[in-house]
């Protein structure tokens, strides 16, 4: 009997036997034993072991003479991967290590077929299985691909979050340093203001230095004469007791010039602090609307303040300076005609100025001593009276107080309830400086006998003269106020002095504001 079986490289080994016609298959002749053994044989046992691959295994099931048909629902029907019920008994035996024969040539036609199937299938799990690999690793990949990108997408949310988050912090900073960029234009400004008053006061110092010691100069001659009065002089005379004898001064000049500038300063520690009140306020309400606010009102003061102030309403720094020229003009106005205005009395008091004439012609008649001595009589008495008349005196303080805040409203564009609150204020202010004007001013009328003093500045007759440098001086001297410009406005009160010779010079000339003012503003943008 003739067995096939299966050596190391996976090919058939046959029995001699089957050679001869001793096996399973007889046959009468070598012919068709050789013929059977050529069936038998196929390609694969024709090539060496290493050359039997996938190629040819489909090589071998493409031909004709080894194609097997295997009806259905058989033994040897095509199961997983092509391979019969048939072929995976004979792989099982295969694997097993049994070497029994196959019973029959188409059995050993099956089994042949079942091991290309077989071989071919190895080699397909093989490819499927490096297919699946690969898929295993790109779709890890993927899912790497997908992690980074939820990972960028949360990110991206972050950075939009935190975008949004820095733009709100910039627009509170840009919002904030715009108040701080007003805020610090106003500060320089003020600061810049308060540096020359700061020099005008080192100024101030130093000439009331200079005064002193010619004050100083002053008392030491007095008192020799008295002390030579009281010993009944060089020549034995006898002292005269007629007051109008009286020469003597009882304040010295230096004193008078003091009051002046220290009435002047108490005139701009009102206004300025008026002004930042009254911008505290504005601002304050600067954002609502109102239906009563303030359309016109006669301040009495130049027109071109006015159209200046109507073009820079709403530039802080302009509209600071007018303000500060204009309060500084309607506060001396009313000063100078409640206290100053006459040579003798107030004009206020003496509306025709008789006394001034009076005074004008004993000067002419009569000796020096005696048109200062009646002078100074008549200074006294009349600072009594207008002390006592008292009304006037309230009723200035509280019309300036109620004109001012009418001015603010109208300026800021406010109803009156705005700037009600500063009423009372101003009026107490007011008061302490009204004060202080009536005291200064019955000084320099009745205290000072060998000098004519007077508390000064330019009298409006329909227009105030042109600015003269000999007898004015320019509030702000760095805007380049010049000879002939138009005086706006008053500033501040100056000394004038006039000696028993008729010889006038100013010890402070008063101050006032001239078109130079407007024209630093136009050139300022």
């Amino acid at each position: 009997m003739a067995t096939a079986t299966v050596n190391d490289q996976g090919n058939y080994d046959h029995d001699a036997n089957d050679s001869r016609g001793h096996g399973r298959f007889p046959g009468p002749s070598l012919k068709r034993a050789r013929t059977e053994e050529h069936y038998n044989t196929d390609e694969l046992d024709l090539l060496p072991s290493n050359s039997r691959h996938f190629s040819a295994l489909n090589q071998r099931r493409t031909s004709s003479s080894a194609t097997v048909t295997v009806e259905p629902n058989t033994d040897q029907s095509p199961g997983l991967l092509g391979i019969g019920r048939a072929g995976l008994n004979v792989l099982k035996s295969f694997a097993s290590g049994s070497s029994r024969s196959i019973a029959s040539g188409s059995d050993s036609n099956a089994v042949q077929d079942a091991l290309e199937t077989a071989a071919q299938a190895q080699a397909e799990l093989r490819y499927l299985s490096e297919e699946h690999t690969k898929l295993q690793a790109k779709f890890k990949m993927q899912e790497e691909q997908v992690q980074a990108l939820r990972a960028a997408e949360e990110e991206n949310h972050r950075l939009q979050v935190e975008v949004q988050a820095l733009q709100t912090e910039r627009a509170y900073l840009m919002d904030r340093y715009s108040r701080r960029s007003a805020d610090c234009k106003w500060a320089r400004g003020r600061m810049e203001t308060l540096m020359r008053e700061k020099e005008g006061l080192a100024q101030k110092y130093e000439a009331r230095i200079e005064c002193l010691l010619y004050e100083k100069g002053n008392l030491n001659s007095q008192l020799k004469q008295h002390q030579t009065l009281a010993k009944g002089g060089s020549g034995g005379g006898a002292i005269s007791l007629d007051p109008f004898d009286n020469t003597v001064d009882q304040v010295s000049e230096s004193a008078v010039k003091s009051g002046v500038e220290s009435l002047n300063e108490s005139l701009d520690n009102v206004v300025l602090t008026v002004l930042d009140e009254a911008e505290e306020l504005a601002n304050q309400r600067s954002s609502s609307r109102f239906d009563d606010v303030v359309q016109q009102y006669d301040t009495g003061v130049a027109p071109k303040f006015i159209q200046a102030l109507v073009e820079y309403s709403d530039v802080e720094e302009k509209r600071g300076f007018l303000l500060e020229a204009i309060l500084h003009h309607m506060l001396l106005v009313e000063l100078d005609q409640l206290f100053f205005s006459g040579d003798v009395v107030p004009q206020i008091m003496d509306t025709k100025v008789f006394t001034d004439k009076l005074l004008e012609d004993l000067t002419k008649r009569e000796p020096w001593t005696v048109a200062q001595r009646w002078r100074s009589l008549t200074a006294a008495s009349g600072g009594r009276v207008m002390a006592s008349a008292f009304k006037e005196q309230k009723d200035s303080i509280t019309g300036s107080a109620e004109s001012t805040v009418v001015f603010l409203a109208w300026v800021y564009r406010q109803p009156l309830e705005t700037f009600e609150p500063l009423n009372s204020k101003i009026q107490t202010r007011l008061s302490s400086i009204y004060d202080e004007a009536q005291k200064l001013a019955i000084m320099v009328r009745r205290d000072l006998l060998s000098v004519r003093m007077s508390v000064v500045c330019p009298k409006l007759n329909n227009t105030y003269p042109p600015y003269n440098p000999e007898s004015m001086s320019g509030v702000w001297p760095d805007m380049g106020p010049m000879a002939g410009d138009e005086v706006l406005g008053l500033y501040h009160f100056g000394l004038k002095k006039q000696t028993e010779i008729a010889e006038v010079s100013y010890l402070i000339k008063p101050e006032v504001t001239t078109e130079a003012l407007l024209r630093e503003m136009a050139i300022v943008r």
